[in-house]
């Protein structure tokens, strides 16, 4: 079984819970943060990361094959209970053989027989939650919400020994990969995680470490934070344990930036940053370190390159709350884009502020690949100088900013890391950031594995007129009709035209693929002279590719209202079938003009594609 694609919503962290009746708040759990994927008989337990956990959590896997479904999305928590009922990180460390205590508390339910449920509201999907898990089980439970006032429930959270609450807004959809101010966080005590970037030796009694270097990142610089023993608790076979793990991490120069000074930068054992370690605390210091800090234990499900100084923000309330977001790093100073129009990156951003209505609905929710620019683009062949496709991990996209969320989705030798925008502030930080290009896949985040359209590229050979390259579009569109499926066009920036036909998400990839390769094959079989669905170069001359190899999994096509790596700054522009003979090539739209030519049009040539429910009839 593939891996799940979950990729939880995270809560802002605030000085005091919000107030006003549009709140409900949950107590914050202490354990690991895991999603729960049921599809028939096969349940799947696993981390933001994306690790699989199922085979440490047996108890809980066995619970969730029982759940009355088909298939399932859970997002919730892995607890160990204490004595008192209140879950306990330090026990979670700890569990061996000993289950006692072990518990999966379920808060939201993003996916249930097959109906994708993120746009729906908070209330609706912890009802049907609720419906979903029942009262039988002690080991699979849902988490109660209190409708009290937000203090109130923090002083008596704080009371019971918790680690504080989470509120949320009662309406709000599921916004994956987002940290959204629709949840915020409020703590009893100061507490985050940390990377180790070192050790001390042990003095006294202790075994193994002394103490622990820990930091956080500012940037791409680790900044150090203090020192923190491993205390009560942790006993000497831990010691010894996490001396050996240290040691095979081991490395000569400190991590840290600036270093540590005194005793501790000529002394301490420096180490690769790859633990994350959980850290209570009483207060920051003035320059940044923690005051009395103590070890809970280590985060197997946080990168280290995630961990960051958490800051407590005023409490929003529930009308400011979906306009909050933590506070952007300082904007990159503009760069010169396309030296031919003058544009630079900060022209980039004010056009597509004002034609953000047009271009978001093209990119929105779904996997995207970036192109970002190396230098100014001057050079047709500029993809090969001085721009480039990004590739999906998170080293290649260090230069995302936080404001644009991310999933992980399996590739076939790796786990890709893919951006991906909700709203308008995403696209534009992208922009901002030196992205040119956006690419699309056929398919939605919340349902990566069924596409939702097919995508023909109308690529035409060396000697192909603009009035052919109609033409070829035009007679796919036949072609789909036939199949009792509408389409729409749209030049691509480059040469060609793309023919888009979307359809419910109800198949998977290789019938879908198989689909788009028939439809390739029936324009050629009709005029063989014009037509190819060869990629091979001599086959291509004057004559048109119908591709539809942008139909299988991980295929991309450029985003409608896209800018290219070009010169002129082409952009890609949905048209309509009466408009695209006017055109004289796919190209003539760019930055420049293109506010002028939106200014022309009263309706959205695609209006009709945004509300199509058409279904894709495979034999």
């Amino acid at each position: 079984m593939a891996r799940p694609i979950y990729n939880p919503q995270k809560a802002l962290l605030v000085e005091r819970p919000p107030t006003g009746e549009r709140w409900i708040h949950e107590l914050k759990l202490d354990g690991f943060r895991m999603g729960i994927l049921i599809r028939g008989r096969s349940v799947q337990i696993v981390s933001r990361r994306g690790t699989d956990y199922t085979e440490e959590f047996p108890e809980i896997t066995a619970t969730a094959a029982k759940l009355p479904c088909k298939s399932a999305l859970l997002d919730g928590e892995v607890v160990v209970l204490d004595d008192h009922g209140v879950s306990n990180f330090q026990r979670l460390q700890q569990l061996g053989t000993s289950r006692r205590g072990l518990t999966y508390f379920a808060f939201d339910l993003l996916l249930l027989d097959g109906e994708p449920l993120t746009a729906a509201p908070l209330e609706e999907r912890k009802r049907r939650l609720k419906k979903l898990l029942g009262s039988r089980s002690r080991i699979l439970r849902y988490t109660p919400h209190f409708e009290k006032p937000g203090e109130q429930v923090f002083h008596h959270a704080c009371a019971l020994g918790a680690e504080g609450i989470v509120s949320k807004l009662r309406d709000a959809p599921y916004r994956a990969g987002a940290r959204s101010a629709d949840w915020q966080k409020a703590k009893c005590v100061k507490r985050q995680e940390f990377v180790v970037g070192g050790f001390t030796d042990p003095e006294g009694s202790r075994v193994g470490i002394g103490s622990l270097l820990i930091g956080y990142h500012e940037g791409t610089a680790l900044r150090f934070a203090g020192k923190v023993g491993t205390g009560t608790g942790w006993g000497d076979a831990f010691g010894r344990k996490l001396r050996r793990q240290l040691e095979r991490i081991e490395i000569r120069q400190t991590p840290f930036d600036p270093p540590p000074t005194g005793w501790l930068g000529k002394h301490a054992h420096w180490v690769k940053p790859k633990l994350v370690a959980e850290v209570e605390f009483t207060e920051w210091t003035t320059d940044g370190s923690v005051r009395h800090p103590s070890l809970q234990g280590f985060r197997g499900d946080k990168r280290p390159a995630e961990v960051v100084r958490e800051r407590a923000v005023p409490s929003p309330s529930a009308e400011a709350a979906r306009k909050l977001a933590p506070k952007p790093a300082p904007d990159p100073p503009p760069r010169l884009v396309f030296p031919r129009t003058h544009t630079t990156t900060e022209d980039l951003v004010a056009l597509y502020s004002d034609i953000m209505d047009w271009a978001l609905p093209h990119a929105e929710g779904r996997p995207l690949t970036l192109v970002r620019m190396r230098a100014p683009i001057t050079r047709e062949d500029a993809l090969r100088s001085q721009a480039k496709f990004v590739h999906h991990t998170a080293r290649d996209q260090h230069f995302v900013p936080d404001e644009v969320p991310r999933m992980r989705i399996p590739e076939k030798r790796k786990l890709g890391e893919y951006c991906y925008v909700t709203g308008a502030e995403a696209l534009l930080a992208l922009i901002r950031s030196g992205v040119v290009e956006w690419h699309v896949w056929n398919a939605r985040v919340e349902n990566v594995e069924c596409p939702d359209r097919v995508v023909f590229d109308i690529d035409p050979g060396e000697g192909v007129t603009w009035r052919g390259v109609v033409a070829a579009a035009r007679r796919v569109r036949r072609i789909l009709e036939d199949h009792d499926l509408e389409s729409w066009v749209k030049t691509t920036g480059g040469k060609g035209l793309h023919v888009v036909a979307p359809f419910r998400p109800e198949h998977d990839w290789d019938s879908v693929f198989e689909f788009s390769h028939a439809v390739a094959l029936e324009v050629v079989r009709e005029e063989p002279e014009r037509y190819t669905a060869s990629f091979d170069k001599a086959q291509r001359r004057a004559r048109i590719l119908i591709d539809y190899k942008r139909n299988y999994r991980t295929s991309i096509a450029v985003a409608g209202f896209s800018p290219r790596a070009k010169p002129n700054g082409a952009i890609a522009i949905p048209v309509s079938w009466k408009d695209i003979s006017r055109l004289e090539a796919s190209d003539v739209t760019t930055v420049e003009n293109i506010r002028s030519r939106l200014a022309r049009r009263r309706l959205d040539p695609w209006k009709d594609y945004w509300t199509s429910r058409q279904r894709l009839r495979i034999p």
